[in-house]
This record gives structure tokens, C-alpha cells and sequence, in this order.
């Protein structure tokens, strides 16, 4: 799960630099937008040399009726992130690596096998086979489209220690993309792979989370790797190649003449682009060689959980309902606090004694702790701990409180409705379940919502007894990680419990039990007891 982060001006400046590319003033009302989202630069890298060039001609070539706009540098999306809003309508166009599709099919598990192909010339042989061909046709019941492939070239391994015989990788930590063939492939070498997004692999270079990593020349020169590395061994082990998507959705929607057009200008800037794909290659390789690597940089980084304990032992749940959701929240946020726990120490002691990690472990603590989180929020409601300015309901007389209770407590209970159906409806394709009609309360079921059960987390890996899922909602297909309608089911279970407790809340306060659904007054005294006793210190 990914949390917002808030960024300081100077890397406003810069996405805005980053994006410069796509100009959204630039398309005439009328034309029909394509975004194409992708993690690479746009002048050294084969992709965004040829994202670059597919623009051009698409905005020269179908003027008036087809507008591109590129967003580079994974400025929209990374590519682990890109098929989910793709599929949302939110970008029309991407060109993720074959490695990133394996959780949507196992196809192109082929091309991550090292040393399967002698050249780019081979791989540009097969892929252009009839079986090669059929492989873009492979997540069509998935929503997604292969459009054709684009190469990067092939990979060579780099390090922070000389790579001259296989053994040298032993005990090293590499980041690999997240794929099962690449996995075993770094354990084979008795190194420790470590799946990592594409655009965080620098930082974990430069701060020693990784020690290498693989990647072509154009990839290693573009995003500077060979500054943070202390060597590159030139391998030719394996191949990148990216495979450009669209949704089936999209596609469907464009009139015939256009979309031929269309991919007519795709299929020429492919062939053109893949022919060049060698001299970029090589052009990298010589830049590397002349401007020689600095020294490496690395700092430790230490991240420390702390948490505060909540209480609401003056709550006391009525009913039998209450009783069975007051236990299952509060078991509920103690398992989840002690798992954070556990992880979290099992993480440190591995890192500083055993100079291992639980790779995944970091990817738990974060679901765990957006949980706990929304569990919380829901917990604030039942001990009114939620904070609010009283200021001006306490002037009011206490029928003018009781009615601005009231009358915030129906906004509240507007809102989570419109929040559980929201939850409901962003979970239900995850789990591949139907989303409900209706703009703002459910008017029905929509029978087809496209499922996107295929959707796995970064690294978790899957348990073996939650295996029954792969039959019940994938099509039978293996899971290779925790699809993530595991983590993302807290979404309608918390809204669930959120209209619960302000439904009781409302209760309360029509009955006269209950003022407000802010913090209570009792709060404000235990402040100026604690005041008081430091005064007296």
C-alpha cells in the first residue's frame, strides 16, 4: 500500500519540469487524449526515445482527431501501478517490462530465463513468430491488450564489489524485478534478490539497501546506476523488452478507421525503434565508459515504529451485535498492533545480526498499519475520541446543542454511506465481485465490472492456506504473492464499521445520552490534571 507523501518546492519544480512533456493544452476539444504513462527518461532510454516519437507522429499524423500526451519518469504512475489505472480509464496507453505482467499471466515468464536468447536479434526473431505474436493476445479476458513489443536490450549485472566469477555474487543483496524466474535465479548465484520498483533502485544502491542489481546499458546509464556502483560486468545474460498495452475497453471504443490508423503509426515507430535499439545500447555503454563512476555514497537508514495506546474501557457494548463487533475490534487492533510488533523486531534483528531482511516484511507493517488506521477511526467514534470546536455549540442553550448534534450526526451518516459504497465499489473488482450502480447510494448491481482479482501486493508472499482464493475468484492461476484483495477488504470492512458506530452514536444522542461525536470533556480535564501535576513538579 502507498502513502501519500508531502514534497518540498523544489521537487514541485521538478515534476513540473518532469511533465513538461505532457501538455494537456495542447489537445483540441474533440480529439480523443491518449496518456501514455512510463518510468523511463525520454533521450537515453530506448522507451522514451520511442514513447517520444510515437507522440510526435500521432499528434502530427491524426491532428484534429487523436491527441497523445507522455508522462515520463514515472511522473503518473510506476509501471506496478500503471495496468490498475489503466484499467480505471485513468491512462490509455503503457509499456511496462514482460517481467511486471506476471501476475495477470505467466506467458512471459519465458523471456526473464537467463541466457535463453544469443542476441536482440533472436529475441526480435521469436517475438515476431506466430507463437510470439499470439503471446499479445495473452491477457485479453484480463481487459489488457499487447500492442507490440518494445527491446531495451540485454542485461548486464552490476555491483558495489568486482563481479568477475559467479561465486563473487554470493551473499549480496540484488534487486530484481518482481518475478519468480529472476527470484530464482539470484538464489541460484547464493545471492539474496530483492523485488523493487524501478524508480526506488537508486536510492537503495546509494543507501546500501541493495549492493547491485541487473539492467541493460541504456538503462544503467539513464538512471545513473554506475554512480553508485563500483563496477559492471558485461554479461548479456538476459533481456529487457516491454510489452505496449492498452485496455481491451479503449480499444473497443475507437471507431475502426481510427484505430487502424492508429496502430498502423504504433506498429512503424516499433519496427523503426527496435532496429535502433543496438546503437542507443551501445551509445550508453561508451557514455558509462568515458565518464567513469564516482565514488559510492552509502548512509544506513533506520526507521523506528512507535505507538501510542488507546482506551475506551468506558464504553460498554449493549446487545449482542455490539458485543460481537466491540470484540472484534478490539481483538482486532491488538492483533494487528502485536503483528507490527513482531515484524518489526524479527526485521531489526535480522538487519543488524544476521545481515538479512524479510523483504517483505516492510510491505506488511505498511498494510498493517493503514488497518489500524481505519480500524481507529471507526474505535474514535465508539470512545468519542475524534476532536472537534465546541466553541460555538457551548453558547447554545442544550435544545440548540442537542439539534447541532443531531444535525451533525445526519452529515456524518450522509457521508459514510456515500464511504461505505465507495469502499465497496473500489474492493468488489479486487475480489472479482460486481460494484453497485448509482452515482452517490447503490441503485443496483453492475453485472459488468470488469474483475481485477489478478492484482497482486509487491512482495508478500502468499500463504498456502489462502490458496482456495486462486479457484474461488483467478481463474484457477496461481497466485505468486497475496493478491491484494486481502489487504484492500479493511476498505468496506472499516466503512462497514464506521456507519455502525455512528448509527449508534446518532442513537445516543436522540435518546439524550450523548451531546456531540467530538472528544469529550472528560479529555480537557485529564489535560489540565496532567498541567497541574508538572506545576507542581
Amino acid at each position: 500500500m502507498k502513502f501519500t507523501k508531502i514534497a518540498a518546492s523544489a521537487a514541485a519544480i521538478a515534476l513540473v519540469a518532469g511533465v513538461a512533456q505532457a501538455d494537456p493544452a495542447a489537445c483540441d476539444d474533440g480529439e480523443i487524449v491518449v496518456k501514455f504513462s512510463h518510468v523511463t527518461n525520454t533521450d537515453k532510454h530506448p522507451k522514451g526515445i520511442a514513447a517520444t516519437l510515437l507522440m510526435e507522429r500521432v499528434n502530427a499524423e491524426m491532428e484534429g482527431t487523436m491527441c497523445m500526451e507522455v508522462f515520463p519518469n514515472s511522473t503518473l504512475y510506476k509501471d506496478e501501478q500503471v495496468i490498475e489505472a489503466m484499467l480505471r480509464g485513468d491512462v490509455q496507453m503503457a509499456a511496462p517490462s514482460l517481467s511486471l505482467f506476471e501476475s495477470i499471466t505467466k506467458a512471459y515468464r519465458l523471456f526473464d530465463l537467463p541466457f535463453m536468447f544469443k542476441n536482440i536479434q533472436a529475441v526480435d526473431a521469436f517475438q515476431a513468430s506466430d507463437t510470439g505474436q499470439a503471446m499479445l493476445d495473452a491477457m485479453q479476458r484480463r481487459g489488457v491488450q499487447g500492442l507490440g513489443f518494445w527491446h531495451n536490450g540485454m542485461k548486464q549485472i552490476s555491483a558495489n564489489k568486482p563481479l568477475l566469477l559467479p561465486t563473487d555474487a554470493n551473499g549480496l543483496k540484488f534487486r530484481v524485478q518482481p518475478s519468480d524466474v529472476l527470484v530464482a535465479q539470484m538464489e541460484a548465484l547464493g545471492a539474496s534478490p530483492q523485488p523493487m520498483a524501478f524508480a526506488e533502485v537508486y536510492g537503495a544502491l546509494q543507501t546500501g539497501v541493495v549492493d547491485g542489481q541487473e539492467n541493460t546499458w541504456s538503462n544503467i546509464y539513464g538512471q545513473k546506476f554506475f554512480e553508485v556502483q563500483d563496477g559492471i560486468t558485461e554479461t548479456n545474460h538476459g533481456i529487457i523488452d516491454y510489452m505496449v498495452v492498452s485496455s481491451v475497453d479503449f480499444l473497443d471504443s475507437l471507431d475502426a478507421g481510427v484505430r487502424e490508423q492508429f496502430l498502423t503509426i504504433l506498429d512503424e515507430v516499433t519496427t523503426s525503434r527496435n532496429a535502433a535499439v543496438a546503437e542507443v545500447d551501445a551509445n550508453a555503454r561508451q557514455a558509462i565508459h568515458d565518464l567513469c563512476p564516482g565514488a559510492t555514497r552509502r548512509r544506513d537508514i533506520h526507521r523506528i515504529l512507535g505507538g501510542v495506546p488507546m482506551s475506551g474501557s468506558k464504553y460498554q457494548p449493549k446487545g449482542r451485535l455490539g458485543r460481537f463487533v466491540h470484540e472484534f475490534e478490539e481483538n482486532a487492533i491488538a492483533l494487528t498492533l502485536g503483528a507490527m510488533t513482531i515484524l518489526t523486531f524479527l526485521n531489526v534483528i535480522r538487519r543488524y545480526v544476521f545481515n538479512a531482511s524479510l523483504i517483505w516484511s516492510l510491505e506488511v507493517v505498511l498494510v498493517l498499519f493503514a488497518w489500524l488506521v481505519l480500524f481507529g477511526i471507526a474505535y474514535g467514534f465508539k470512545v468519542t475520541a475524534h476532536l472537534g470546536v465546541d466553541a460555538v455549540t457551548n453558547a447554545m442553550s442544550a435544545k440548540g446543542r442537542r439539534a447541532m448534534g443531531i444535525i451533525s450526526a445526519a452529515v456524518c451518516l450522509f457521508y459514510a454511506m456515500l464511504l461505505l459504497k465507495g469502499a465497496w465499489d473500489y474492493w468488489a473488482p479486487f475480489a472479482d465481485l460486481p460494484r453497485t450502480t448509482g452515482r452517490w447510494f447503490p441503485t443496483g448491481i453492475d453485472w459488468k465490472t470488469r474483475g481485477t482479482s489478478y492484482f497482486e501486493t509487491d512482495q508478500i508472499p502468499m500463504p498456502q492456506f489462502l490458496r482456495f482464493l486462486e479457484d474461488w475468484i483467478n481463474y484457477g492461476e496461481r497466485y505468486s504473492k497475496m493478491p491484494r484483495t486481502i489487504p484492500y477488504v479493511i476498505l468496506p470492512i472499516s466503512a462497514a464499521l464506521i456507519l455502525f458506530r455512528i448509527v449508534q452514536a446518532t442513537i445516543r444522542i436522540l435518546k439524550g445520552e450523548q451531546e456531540s461525536l467530538i472528544v469529550s470533556h472528560e479529555a480537557e480535564e485529564a489535560v489540565e490534571e496532567v498541567a497541574a501535576m508538572n506545576r507542581e513538579d
